[in-house]
């Protein structure tokens, strides 16, 4: 019996990561960078430590990771304070229809626990959750599972007893390692035959997690 669900944070229930790449990339541009070869399922769901290793692997030890992530971070900064976070469509309808019925709402997201806090909270949204795992909370980044077993963990849940909603590859196999359900709602990596096979269900939109929970995980 499902009795908890638990969300990813970007992309998922915040349309962040393409206002982010779309800054990283600008960013980048201007530092005369080579941007259109980045593999964006690479670095989705990793921690900052583990994305600048990667850029490092990529582009060399003179990589001016910091410099970019800087310049990114405040467009973005500037960015939700001009227009506010956006939350994905669906959302708050999912959030309220899961507090009715009684489940246990959690976050699991690779976002560090400060920026997590205050975004949720820029969104008006926190409220809602019952525990919140971030990535700094737990000692490797998806797609091991430890960020979601952490999370069944704290709820007093059985990861069986769970189910993740994840937008990106990383993710999802996470979530599926951990041992929980898998709903996969795609954001800007569209799933492969493999990673189909891996979650559970694949919907457009968070509308449609509503039905998927009423019909087929009751």
């Amino acid at each position: 019996m499902i009795k908890a669900i638990i969300f990813d944070m970007d992309g998922l229930m915040l349309d962040s990561e393409r206002v982010k790449l779309k800054y990283r990339n600008m960013v980048k541009k201007e530092l005369g960078l080579d941007y259109e070869n980045d593999t964006i399922s690479e670095t989705f769901g990793k921690t900052l430590a583990e994305i600048r290793q990667i850029n490092i692997n990529r582009y060399g030890n003179d990589y001016p990771q910091e410099k970019i992530s800087k310049r990114s971070r405040a467009l973005w900064n500037e960015h939700i304070i001009k227009y506010g976070v956006p939350i994905k469509k669906g959302l708050l309808d999912l959030l309220k229809f899961l507090k009715d019925n009684e489940y246990k709402i959690a976050v699991a997201t690779s976002t560090y626990e400060e920026e997590t806090e205050y975004l949720l909270k820029l969104a008006d949204i926190i409220h809602y959750f019952d525990i919140i795992v971030t990535g700094d909370q737990v000692m490797n980044s998806k797609p091991n599972p430890d960020i979601y077993i952490e999370a069944s963990k704290r709820l007093s849940i059985d990861p069986v007893d769970c189910v993740a909603l994840e937008d990106s590859p990383n993710g999802v196999i996470s979530a599926s390692k951990a041992g929980m359900k898998v709903i996969m709602v795609p954001d800007l990596i569209e799933p492969d035959d493999e990673l189909k096979k891996t979650a559970d269900f694949v919907v457009s939109g968070l509308g449609d997690v509503v039905q998927i929970l009423k019909k087929e995980l009751i």
